[in-house]
């Protein structure tokens, strides 16, 4: 396709119509899943400045669309302008602040250089969207990065609620109370991964059993830890078959 061979070596000028006649045809409710299609087939490009200053003006009569500011902000960031990125993340969740994906890139962008912020936005958007799993999680992650192992817990806690049979909440209550040295919880979080890793496919247990013979090495039960890499060996060589292939 002429448009991609265009855009692969940025030469803009001549992709512009057509990505423009490209997007035209979209239909008003699909617009902002297209812009957001638009911007990854624009991120295969050897020039990412280039395509994140086209594609804003490509999108500027669509400006009000969370996915444009989303495209425009995933675009800022290849190009290395974060920045620009975070400017247009705060501007969909301006207008729709319930907008996961917007949330959680902002977060992710911010965690380094202004924690705070990250962890107020992100708390903003839980406020609007409690059950987000992602959120939750994203919001643990970065109170771990700060060692603040209370606040951490606390948000995997209201997972449990949200989230009941999602394997990753017991994992990642296993893993903190792991990191606070509390062995006897760690071992029942991570045996309750366990058991519900056992029902998702795309699970994986081999990172218990390493945790879990982790433990017994604190504990300096050399045996069990000898049988809990043993059983991780297991996991990582036999892996289990899809749910069509288990129910035959």
């Amino acid at each position: 396709m002429l448009s991609t061979l265009l855009v692969l070596n940025g030469r803009w000028s001549e992709a512009r119509p057509l990505l423009a006649q490209q997007l035209a045809g979209v239909p008003a409710n699909h617009r902002g899943e297209s812009i957001l299609q638009l911007q990854q087939q624009m991120s295969r490009t050897s020039d990412p400045a280039g395509a994140a200053t086209l594609l804003q003006e490509l999108t500027r009569d669509d400006a009000r669309l969370p996915e444009t500011q989303l495209a425009i902000a995933r675009a800022q960031e290849v190009a290395g302008n974060p920045a620009a990125a975070l400017s247009a993340l705060d501007e969909a969740l301006r207008r729709q602040p319930d907008f996961e994906p917007a949330a959680l890139m902002a977060a992710e962008l911010r965690a380094e250089s202004e924690p705070d912020q990250a962890i107020a936005g992100l708390r903003r958007f839980l406020d609007k969207s409690p059950r987000s799993v992602n959120g939750h999680i994203t919001l643990a992650r970065l109170y771990l990065i700060r060692n603040d192992l209370p606040a951490a817990r606390q948000e995997f806690e209201m997972l449990r609620k949200v989230a009941p049979s999602d394997p990753r909440v017991p994992l990642a209550l296993g893993l903190t109370s792991l990191q606070a040295k509390e062995f006897g919880e760690a071992e029942q979080y991570l045996k309750e991964y366990l058991q519900l890793a056992e029902k998702v496919p795309t699970a994986n247990p081999d990172i218990a059993f390493q945790y879990l013979a982790q433990i017994d090495e604190e504990r300096k039960d050399y045996a069990g830890a000898f049988a809990g890499w043993s059983a991780s060996r297991t996991a990582a060589w036999h892996p289990r078959p899809p749910p069509s292939a288990r129910s035959c």
